[in-house]
């Protein structure tokens, strides 16, 4: 749990200094369904360097592609639209044109958690989102649970998560463990 200290300067509108905040989101990485501190869940140590470099291809990917709170749940984008056996052969292939293009051209928007998510490598997504959470309940003073709700909230901005990213990406670089 996050130290007074921190949850009284959130409650004053004051944000502890970095090395502090640092400090307290090193405790805060903790053991999560077994797996403590830097190890994914393969039990394979993830250095901070690893973590560092997916958060800046985060930061690119969000502002290259767009960044959205969340997708929205009236649209379904694995869905093919209006392919039927009524449905000319050159509306078929209109529509499954248009479904490659929602699936793969850089045009698709992802919340924080897709494009956390796009790496080959699930040990560094999995030690990723624990450090981010480690920073915004080390920054409020309050349990982060779900980075896709801090993300979600109606306010929050793009400027917003990208400066969490590269925030994280700092603490990473300083508190992670480095290669053997």
């Amino acid at each position: 749990m996050a130290s007074d200290t921190v949850t009284t300067q959130a409650a004053t509108g004051e944000h502890p200094d970095e090395q502090h905040l640092f400090e307290v989101a090193a405790k805060e990485m903790r053991p999560v369904y077994g797996t403590p501190d830097w190890i994914g869940l393969s039990g394979t140590p993830v250095t901070g360097a690893e973590v560092a470099e997916h958060l800046g291809f985060v930061i690119r990917l969000l502002e290259e592609r767009r960044w959205v709170k969340q997708i929205s749940e009236d649209t379904d984008a694995g869905a093919l639209n209006t392919v039927n056996e009524q449905s000319t052969t050159a509306n078929s292939i209109r529509a499954v044109i248009q479904w490659l293009r929602d699936q793969c051209l850089p045009q698709r928007d992802f919340t924080l958690r897709e494009a956390l998510g796009k790496t080959e490598d699930r040990d560094v997504y999995w030690v990723t989102m624990k450090a981010m959470q480690a920073v915004v309940t080390a920054r409020n003073g309050n349990p982060c649970i779900d980075i896709d709700a801090w993300a979600s909230r109606r306010a929050r901005t793009l400027d917003e998560v990208r400066e969490l990213a590269e925030t994280t990406a700092e603490f990473a670089r300083r508190y992670g463990p480095t290669a053997s």
